[in-house]
Order: C-alpha cells, then sequence, then structure tokens
C-alpha cells in the first residue's frame, strides 16, 4: 500500500481512517499539534492548533469528527506535541498552550498516552493512520523541516 503524506498547517486539523494517509506537521514550535486516535477502528485525527480562539477548530471538533467516523470515546487515545518556549520574556505561549490542551483533553476523558512537550526545541511529526506510530523529528536551531 503506498503511503500519502497529508499535511496539517497552523490552525488546520484533518481526521481520516484511509490506512494509507501519514498526517504530518512540520515546523512545530509553541504551536500545539494534537493527535488523537481509535486503535481498534483505525480512525485518527491530527489539529495544529497555534493559539485557540473562537470559531477556530479545537480538539472536541476533532473528537466530534472522529466519533461521527464510527470512532468510539472509551478507546480513543491522545498525543501532544510541541509548546516549545522558542522566544525569550515572560509571555510563555508555549506553557499555555500545553496546560489549555491538557485541560481540553481531561474534560473531554481522553487520555494523554504521550507527550513530547515544551523545552526550546522546534519538532516534526508524522502520524500512521495504519498502525498508530508517532514518529517526532526535534529540529537544531536553523534546521529545515523536512
Amino acid at each position: 500500500m503506498k503511503r500519502r503524506e497529508i499535511f496539517v498547517g497552523p490552525d488546520e486539523y484533518r481526521v481520516s481512517a484511509d490506512e494509507s494517509e501519514v498526517l504530518v506537521a512540520l515546523g512545530i514550535g509553541s504551536c500545539i499539534v494534537g493527535i488523537l486516535y481509535d486503535p481498534f477502528r483505525k480512525i485518527g485525527g491530527m489539529i495544529h492548533v497555534m493559539r485557540l480562539s473562537a470559531g477556530e477548530p479545537t480538539i472536541s471538533t476533532l473528537l466530534q469528527e472522529m466519533e461521527g467516523m464510527g470512532a468510539l470515546r472509551p478507546f480513543i487515545q491522545a498525543r501532544i506535541v510541541g509548546g516549545a518556549r522558542i522566544l525569550t520574556g515572560n509571555l510563555d505561549a508555549g506553557e499555555k498552550n500545553i496546560e489549555i490542551n491538557r485541560r481540553l483533553l481531561a474534560r473531554e476523558r481522553v487520555p494523554i498516552i504521550y507527550e513530547d512537550v515544551g523545552d526550546s526545541l522546534v519538532r516534526s511529526v508524522r502520524f500512521s493512520i495504519r498502525d498508530g506510530k508517532l514518529s517526532i523529528k526535534r529540529l537544531k536551531r536553523n534546521e529545515r523541516p523536512d
């Protein structure tokens, strides 16, 4: 089966049950990428959130679409990536994004099974719908995401 990479940019999301798809987010700094997956139904989704604001998709949006495709809430698991401290100073947008997303997932009763958050690293992620495999590349300063 040929794999297709589907890019999820800032403030975008994607839900899929297509086992040929690999969801990809590049250059994740203070943003948060939330990945939800029902391993029994092989339905997954990725959301790339810069910062939460009214009218934009959230983890709840992802959950609703996944359930509409047949995912079952008791089996859905979450992973979160990002929330880096990119800029110096008192404003830590990355940490705020981490905490907001943890609270949203707790409110939705979706367990976080993996986190790669904080620090000052930019990350890129790939998530396979077929097997739920998540790969993360941690980038050094001035390194280009691929």
